[in-house]
């Protein structure tokens, strides 16, 4: 195959917007270790294409058709995705970083390893996309479907996860330390053993979460909505946690330490054996909470703002 002749075929037809040239069609050609740096094959078809060590940086891919396409190894870092469909395909160890992927289809890609540092994600769909142990430092992923998916293990250092959708997803020990995380939705996902310290879950949805041993040092959570979750052994030292909704919440063993409590509801939460020293609980519903084995100081303000003895019954 003469690649050369195809790419200035595709050209014309881009030019000519489809009346001369021809578009170009590389379904299941085997362009592994070509170098297509900074080509353009917007609106291409390259459906499950072998690109396995391909440099495509700053190459122009708005629009094509990716899906089931092997990039393993392959350079795009610069590269424009913009509306791409990558569905399925094989990403693993990709560069990726600075590339531009905004609403692009990445459902059940596999990206474990891959660097996308930089990168713009925002509405792209990574659905049940594989991203385990993936540098994703301070990506744009604004609004990205990421339900379903596995992150277990990456590096989200400083992205920016606003109003994203991480419902069912895995990510444990992930590393989200500074990561904002405003109002998305986390419902039912799985945050063990996550770094989360200095991140910002304002009215982010947590419900039915496991955040089993994970580590909120220093972050945001005012008005989170973490009903039903789990943070059995969670360490939430001066985590910010005014009006969180921690209704039905198993806390036992966990460090609220210096946390401001203000206005958060515990309504049957376990707290059993969890630390609250020096904790700010002004407002605070603890109604029907299990609190047995408790650490706190202030026990009269506590008696006092509660209205029950202590140890309570």
């Amino acid at each position: 195959m003469d690649l050369a002749n195809v790419l200035a075929k595709h050209k014309l037809w881009l030019e000519s917007k489809g009346k001369e040239g021809e578009c170009a069609h590389l379904t299941l050609t085997d362009l592994s270790g070509a170098n297509l740096a900074k080509a353009d094959l917007s609106g291409a078809d390259l459906f499950s294409a072998n690109l396995t060590g391909a440099n495509l940086t700053g190459a122009n891919l708005i629009g094509a058709y990716l899906g089931e396409a092997d990039f393993t190894g392959a350079n795009l870092s610069g590269t424009h995705l913009n509306k791409a469909d990558l569905t399925g395909a094989d990403l693993t160890g990709a560069n990726l970083s600075g590339a531009d992927l905004t609403e692009a289809n990445l459902a059940g890609a596999d990206l474990s390893q891959a660097r996308l540092s930089w990168a713009n994600l925002s509405g792209a769909n990574l659905s049940g996309a594989n991203l385990s142990f993936a540098e994703i430092e301070s990506a744009n992923l604004k609004g990205t479907n990421l339900a379903g998916a596995d992150l277990s293990h990456a590096e989200l250092f400083e992205s920016d996860l606003t109003g994203a959708t991480l419902a069912d997803a895995q990510l444990i020990g992930a590393r989200l330390r500074r990561t904002i995380l405003k109002m998305a939705n986390f419902t039912h996902s799985n945050l063990s053993d996550a770094l989360l310290a200095d991140a910002n879950l304002a009215d982010a949805n947590l419900t039915g979460a496991n955040l089993t041993n994970a580590n909120f040092y220093y972050a945001n959570l005012s008005e989170a909505n973490l009903k039903n979750a789990n943070l059995k052994e969670a360490y939430l030292v001066h985590a910010n946690l005014y009006s969180a909704n921690f209704t039905n919440a198993n806390l036992n063993n966990a460090t609220l330490t210096y946390a401001n409590l203000m206005d958060a509801n515990f309504f049957k939460a376990n707290l059993m054996n969890a630390d609250l020293m020096s904790a700010i609980f002004a407002g605070a519903n603890f109604e029907k909470a299990n609190l047995a084995g408790v650490k706190l100081s202030f026990v009269k303000f506590f008696q006092r703002l509660l209205g029950i003895g202590w140890p309570p019954n």
